[in-house]
């Protein structure tokens, strides 16, 4: 495993992605079709739900927000704008994709 030095830090290379995906302010906005006259809740469950329909396998908190944010601009008809993500969101969609896996397992 790699060292990172970091002014005066040193972390392993699995802390310093984690705290580059944390601290990393990354972008996504989500222009979604269906029921967004409900509230954005919706859209996020809806996010969830096709990224555990892609990714069965794959415990959702093992994934890192970068690539997370990866996934969901892959998606199938995703039409947001990768410019307007954040932390936030990102970790609802998240969420949202560990309470489908959860129920699946």
């Amino acid at each position: 495993m790699a060292t990172v030095i970091y002014g005066d830090f040193e972390w392993d290379e699995a802390k310093a992605e984690a705290n580059i995906a944390k601290h990393g302010v990354f972008d996504l906005e989500v222009r979604c079709k269906g029921d967004l006259w409900i509230d954005q809740h919706h859209s996020v469950e809806d996010i969830g739900i096709a990224l555990f329909e892609k990714f069965p396998a794959v415990d959702p908190l093992t994934v890192r927000f970068t690539d997370l944010r990866e996934k969901v601009l892959g998606l199938d008809g995703f039409e947001g704008d990768p410019k307007a993500s954040n932390e936030p969101k990102l970790e609802a969609i998240q969420m949202a994709w560990f309470e489908e896996w959860k129920d699946n397992q």
